[in-house]
């Protein structure tokens, strides 16, 4: 541990294979070179090691922890969530783990999940500064820009390093700001009135046409197949717009 910690990785290597081959069935052997594994960026070996671990003691935390960490930076989301769901069991008020289940609901798009880990990771430790800024990310996916904005200037209170501020040069107050202002809110506004005629799907004698046969119309179909509270977006409704 001494090497491992002091930066000689290799040395550390050896020492614990060394130690393994005298000891092979002690988990906290085979935990702690997949620590130095990990360091050293060589996860599936560190994968390995922390399933090994596991295979002698089902029960040990930190490999539940650790292997969990492991498959989410490796996109094995599902088994990721498993195992530190596993920890977490053992340590339900650990923060780290909290945040970690968080990331791999947020990287799966499960941001209601995702939200309520981090939220709990705050509530347990709230300088927890990651959490609060990936909480932000989640409330912007959800185009809750006034909490997003909340949630990166409280991680930046909490890590004032954590973050470079970028200031400024706009006027709020001249009148080139306001009349750019409301000549974009026009355009936002005409956009939307499109928006809303396409996602209709047609005329009304086209649709009522469709609905009469029992059939649904297109963004129906799609409705009934996502999962409830599931963001859905809709690339280029716009597409081809008044060209025939």
């Amino acid at each position: 541990r001494a090497l491992h910690l002091s930066g000689r990785h290799q040395e550390a290597i050896n020492v614990y294979t060394e130690a393994l081959a005298l000891s092979p069935d002690t988990p906290l052997l085979h935990y702690e070179l997949g620590l130095v594994y990990h360091d050293i960026r060589k996860y599936e070996q560190a994968e390995s090691c922390y399933r090994r671990a596991l295979q002698i003691n089902p029960g040990f935390q930190d490999a539940h922890y650790r292997l969990g960490s492991t498959l989410l930076s490796r996109n094995q989301f599902a088994e990721a969530i498993n195992h530190l769901e596993k920890a977490l069991l053992q340590r339900p008020d650990d923060a780290d783990t909290l945040f970690q289940i968080g990331n791999a609901h947020f990287a799966t798009g499960n941001l209601q999940a995702a939200a309520e880990f981090f939220q709990r990771a705050l509530r347990m430790e709230p300088a927890h500064y990651a959490a609060a800024n990936n909480l932000g990310k989640v409330f912007e996916q959800h185009g809750d820009l006034e909490k997003s904005a909340q949630s990166f200037r409280y991680a930046i209170k909490q890590a004032p390093d954590f973050m470079t501020i970028i200031k400024s040069q706009i006027d709020t107050g001249s009148k080139e700001f306001a009349a750019n202002e409301a000549h974009l809110r026009d355009l936002i506004a005409d956009l939307q009135k499109q928006l809303d005629r396409v996602e209709l799907g047609g005329g009304d004698k086209a649709r009522k046409k469709h609905t009469r046969r029992g059939k649904m119309l297109p963004r129906e179909r799609v409705n009934q197949l996502i999962d409830p509270g599931t963001p859905f977006l809709e690339f280029s409704p716009l597409a081809a717009h008044d060209m025939y």
